[in-house]
């Protein structure tokens, strides 16, 4: 509860680890064996589409050929490009 300007509790608070920079990047080595590609989400009027993963960036020889992320706004109707 707050009491005037004290929070009770919040002499307990611990402060976050930083794990990344002002511009996103990760403070501690990565794992070994881990590869970052940085994703771009791109909205329009029906809603988001995220590109998570092609077989053309030979991330792995595991037979996945693409992995998406989409978000749809109330109301619109997703186009599907086969």
């Amino acid at each position: 509860m707050i009491e005037g300007a004290h929070v009770r509790g919040l002499d307990a608070a611990v402060k976050d680890v930083q794990t990344v920079t002002t511009t996103g990047e990760p403070v501690q080595e990565l794992i070994h064996g881990v590869r970052l590609r940085h994703a771009t989400t791109h909205a329009d009027e029906r809603g988001d589409l995220c590109e998570i993963y092609d077989e053309r960036w030979e991330f792995t020889t595991d037979p996945v050929p693409y992995v998406y992320v989409v978000t749809l706004h109330p109301g619109s109707v997703p186009v599907i490009n086969r």
